[in-house]
This record gives structure tokens, sequence and C-alpha cells, in this order.
């Protein structure tokens, strides 16, 4: 057995399909064969990339490798540019049109046919083809027409998923083994998953086998492994094996395996190396095509979840949301949120997906003794395993034999260092999953988690949102220190403005009963901040246009979250509108002019007034000429002119702190 790895497993070589070569100032006719070399034979097969470059010139019963190391990295244009009707062929086949042309060349007569090949959003990627000797036509006709064969069903797979099989029926139709298995692995890996097999290899497909016990670099890999041959292939040792290394940058990808009890003639065996090649690109290609659409579909689903997160205050839809993009995104049956109830320290049901009968809602186990209360108590949580495989451990022990669960993987939702709860995830067939899932489902566990975190906020809010109805000014205050706490930026800021709002109010003839609803409006006007992540809130400059986006909803949560306490409503006005402005630019509704409540036309003065004059982590505090010619620019676009008069003739900008809430 043999298995190809390289220097770092990334070897610096080339397939033994592939000579690469650098100098590109070649020409047919310096590219001519000598009679007397013998380097070509009767087929040439050839391939060109989407630029017109040749990545393949091979004979099939080459003698040499001086004129493939010509011709292999230089453009057709250049080779063939004394040959217009050749170059313009190509151009057609690369443009997606089919070659059928003559070419003499070398002294011969060559019939030239290509195929343009195309990538999964249509684009022509590469153009392969054979140059066959007219005199020879004849005799090459079957081979030439197995290979166009073969490369004509692959581009028939639209998906990775159908490739093994048009690849296991394309080997039997190419060589007519009594046995086909196509094994697939990754790079430096030495089990290979078995995605195709046939005839006595049959009820191998789906496992996970080591098929190589020899590791050598990929470099030494030739065209066909017929020594070491695994003994679950041969058990008999009565059958020819054969074994085709897939390599693809570089990369052995996997082994195509056949056998059958009669020699294969040599004629046979000279079509292996570009049907492996062939069949090696396919696979890799489609792969990679696969693995980037999975790499935006998770972007995606990540984003639709940080909406859910800012948009959403229902705890529970936010995670039926997360754990739809649990069970699509990483491919399993069923899916659970199991949150810490701090009361009692006990882990219990909050959200499911995928199960069968209600078990698992019955979940309530004790924190110190599930994997995820181990990670609690852990000292240093960085040195922690993150994610557990267990079956009896934060589960009811029946669940696997109700449910026919095989596969169970748990995770913690840790944030700042405390556990939340956990993210259980169920199968009913074994996973093998890699690393880039493992990655993204600790992405999706720190996500939960941090929804989990803000709802708690929000629910922290609510009962502050009882004390108010009992303790009414006392709580507001209370609020108002958290939030002073909890943004930086406005530590302080509330007690100024509301003090200086009330002065200003007064002046303009605000009658003195509803001077109450103005200081506590005042009070609370960034209360929906709340809803706003500390990474945005206390971002270390400007925000970017998605995150502006966000901070611009505060005031819609602050009307929310006032809107159900009675006593508060009169005081909705200046949370919700002192963002808007009088020429009607600003948000959350674009009112314009008199439209905007006086009270919040009043606070929008003095809350831009203290801004500019307060520092701000992206700028220091602005000069008070510079705020006063700033609050004069903007009457009558940003501010209601009458206010900002008013706020100059109180002498409002040489305020010193007297004005008190």
């Amino acid at each position: 057995m043999v298995m190809a790895t390289g220097e770092g497993c990334n070897p610096p070589a080339t397939s033994s399909w592939f000579v690469q070569n650098n100098d590109h100032d070649v020409n047919a006719a310096s590219v001519q064969p000598s009679q007397e070399s013998q380097v070509l034979g009767s087929d040439i097969l050839w391939a060109l990339d989407a630029q017109g470059v040749f990545t393949l010139f091979e004979s099939q019963h080459a003698q040499g490798l001086n004129l493939t190391e010509k011709i292999v990295g230089s453009a057709i244009y250049d080779v063939f540019r004394h040959h217009p009707t050749l170059v313009d062929a190509a151009g057609k086949g690369l443009a997606g049109g089919q070659i059928d042309t003559t070419l003499e060349w070398a002294g011969r007569s060559w019939e030239i046919r290509g195929y343009p090949l195309r990538d999964d959003t249509g684009d022509v990627s590469s153009l392969v083809g054979v140059a066959t000797q007219i005199v020879h036509k004849q005799e090459a006709q079957p081979g030439q027409n197995l290979i166009l064969g073969v490369l004509s069903a692959l581009r028939e797979a639209r998906h990775y998923a159908e490739m093994p099989a048009i690849i296991q029926r394309e080997t039997v139709r190419l060589l007519e083994p009594d046995n086909v298995l196509l094994a697939v692995g990754d790079n430096c890996q030495q089990a290979m998953q078995v995605e195709a097999a046939s005839g006595q290899w049959s009820a191998l497909t789906g496992q996970r086998l080591s098929f190589l016990d020899e590791v050598i670099p990929v470099r030494e890999m030739r065209n066909i492994i017929k020594e070491h041959i695994p003994a679950i292939l041969n058990q008999n040792g009565e059958q020819n094996v054969m074994g085709i290394p897939l390599v693809a940058q570089d990369n052995l990808i996997g082994i195509l395996w056949f056998s059958r009890h009669q020699p294969y003639p040599p004629e046979d065996l000279q079509l292996l190396g570009v049907f492996g090649e062939m069949v090696a690109n396919a696979i890799y290609r489609a792969r990679q095509m696969e693995t980037t659409q999975h790499r935006l579909q998770r972007l995606a689903a990540l984003h639709d979840i940080d909406r859910a997160i800012t948009h959403n205050t229902d705890l529970k839809v936010t995670l039926n949301i997360i754990l739809g993009h649990v069970v699509s995104q990483l491919k399993v049956d069923a899916a659970a949120i199991l949150l810490l109830n701090t009361t009692n320290q006990r882990i219990e049901y909050a959200v499911g997906t995928g199960f069968a009968n209600h078990r698992i809602q019955s979940t309530s186990i004790r924190i110190d003794t599930c994997n995820a209360g181990q990670v609690r108590m852990a000292a240093d949580l960085s040195g922690m395993r993150k994610i557990f495989k267990c079956k009896d451990i934060c589960l009811p022990l029946d669940l696997f034999g109700l449910e026919g669960f095989s596969t169970h993987y748990g995770t913690p939702l840790v944030i700042r260092g405390q556990v939340k709860g956990v993210l259980e995830l169920f199968n009913r067939s074994e996973m093998n999953p890699d690393d880039e899932w493992f990655s993204f489902l600790e992405t999706l566990a720190t996500q939960t988690a941090i929804a989990v975190d803000n709802a708690e906020l929000f629910n922290g809010l609510q009962l502050s949102n009882t004390e108010l109805t009992l303790a009414y000014e006392t709580a507001l205050e209370g609020w108002v220190r958290a939030l002073d706490l909890r943004d930086e930026e406005t530590e302080w800021h509330t007690r100024r403005v509301t003090g200086m709002t009330l002065h200003l109010a007064s002046a303009m003839g605000i009658d003195s009963s509803e001077l109450t609803h103005i200081r506590r409006g005042a009070l609370l006007h960034d209360i929906g901040k709340m809803g706003i992540s500390d990474r945005i809130l206390n971002k270390n400059g400007p925000l970017s246009d998605d995150e502006w986006s966000i901070m611009k909803r505060h005031p819609v949560y602050a009307r929310d979250l006032l809107t159900p306490i009675t006593y508060l409503q009169p005081s909705i006005e200046i949370p919700y509108a002192h963002h808007e402005k009088w020429d009607g630019s600003g948000y959350p509704d674009g009112l314009k002019g008199d439209t905007i409540p006086f009270s919040a036309r009043i606070f929008a003065v003095v809350d831009v007034w203290d801004a500019l004059r307060s520092d701000r982590p992206y700028r220091p505090a602005w000069s008070t000429n510079q705020a006063r010619q700033y609050l004069r620019d903007q009457s009558g676009i940003h501010f209601d002119p009458q206010v900002v008069e008013k706020f100059f003739e109180l002498g409002l900008d040489r305020w010193n702190g007297r004005f008190t809430s």
C-alpha cells in the first residue's frame, strides 16, 4: 500500500500527467518533432485553459517529453501562429463551440477535434480534445471516442453528489472491470470515503477505510498502483487489481480502484493516465465549487441570525431561527437548545426541532452533572474542548432509543465566561464532520449565547419597567445610571441635557404639568440603546453603514419598550422623535417642521449642543464658538429656529451646570 503526500502535505511537484513550462516564446516550427526521434505517436491528447494556454499535450505512445515541455504552458496563438485556421477554431471552441478541423503539421496530416468544458456558471473553463493522424484515423477512433465520451459524461453532473455514480459508470464502460471502487479523501488523510463501488466491492459503499499504509511524496506517484494492493480489495488473490491515483493541484484527492480476472491489454492501460486526470480535476473543481457555495450560505445564515438578534425581543423566535440554520447548514436531523435556569442551577429545554416525540422537552439536569457544567466550572475556558460527543449527558437516557439517533454533538453556550446553556445536535446516521463543520458549529453556539444574553438584557429591562410603576423617579434615575455605565459616551450626558431641557422648555411656555413628562422623556431619551449591542454602542470610531442602520433603530426600540408602561406613555415623544429634523431629513419617521413634537424639538437642540461640547472616542470636544456656529448654521435645517433663538437668549451656551434635573 502507498499513500501520497509531500513536504507539509503540499509538495511543489507536478502531476505525472502535466509538465509545466514557463518558456512561452515558442512556435510550431520550433517544436516540430524530428522523424528520427519519433516523439509523437498516432494520437495527441491536448487541453487549453480559458486563456488559450496548453495545459496538456501528451502522446499515448510518447517516447520522450521534449515536445511536451515546450508546448505545455504556451499559448496556442504562439505555438501555431502560422496556422490561423487552427487558432480561429480554438477561439470558437473557447467561445463555446466544438472543434472539427484538419491541420498539416510536422509533415503529417491531423484531424483536430475538441470540446469545451463549462463550470457551474455556464462559462467555458477549458477546451479538451484529440489530434489524430489521418492515416491512423480508423485505428485511433475507438480510444478517442472513449475519452471524449468520458468528458461528455462528466459534464452531465450538476453537483458533486452526482459524480461518483458517473465515474463508476464510465470506468465500467472504458475498462469493462468486474469491480470498481472510488475512494475520495482530503490530502494527508489516510482514511478515505468510499463514494461508489460495484461488483464484489459494492458493500463497501459509504464506509471510511484506510487504503494506504505507506507514505510517499505525491511527486513520486506514477501512473498506476499495481503493488501493495489492499487486502480488502483482493481477499482471494484471484483478481487483477489496479488503482489510479487521482491527483489535482498536487494533492492526492482519491484513488479509483478496479479489478477483473482477465489481465488488461496494454492499449487499455494507455488510456488510464488521461482518464485519471480528467476524473481528478472534475472532482476537485466540483468540490471547490460546493465548498465556496457552502461558505456563502453560512455567511448568509450568520447575517440572518444577526438580524434576528438585533430586531427581535422574543427570545424563542430568535432561537428557532438559529435552530433552522443549525439543521440546514450542518446537515443534522434534529437540534435543541437547553438554557440554564439560574434559580435552580439546572439545564432545561427551551426550543427544539426535528424530534419525533416530546421526550426531550422534559430535560432538566443539574448543571454540575452536565458537560456544559464542566466547562462552566473550568478555570481556563480557552483550554477546554468546546464541543463534546456523548449519549447520556445533558439528555434523557431513553432519547436515543426513542428517536433512533446514532450521533450526538453538544457545545456549551458561553459568553463573557458564563455558561448560558447548551446547543445539542442529533443525527440518525453516523457523521464524519470536517474541521470547517466544527468551526461553524462553534460560531453558531457563540451567536446563540449572544442572543440569550441580549434577551436577558431585555428581560432585565422589563423587570425594571415593573419597578418603575412602583418606584417612579428612583427607578428612572437607576436606569439613567445603568445607561451611563453601559455607554461610555453618555456618562453624565443624561443629567446635563435633562436640566437644560427643563429650563428651556419652561422658558418657552410649556405648562408645568407637562414638565414632568419632559423630564422623564429626557432621562430616557436613549433607553432604546439597551437593544443595541456593546460592539456598536462603544465602537472606537465612526459606525459603518450597516452599524448605523442598526443604531438608528434605537428610537423604535425606545417606543416599543416604553409604550406598555402606562405612566410613561406621555413621555415617549422625546425618546422616539429627538432625532427628527426640521427639514424632514431625520429619523425614524422623517417628520418635518411643526409635525415634530415640540418637546422633541426642544430636546434636539440641547442634545446636539451637549454632544458637540463633549469628548468622544473618535474626536475631541468642539470649542464653544464652533458649537455655537453649528447651531446657528443648522437653524431651519436641523433645528426649530425659535428654539435655537431662545437657547442663545437664555445663555444656555454658557451653561455651567446650575440647571439640575
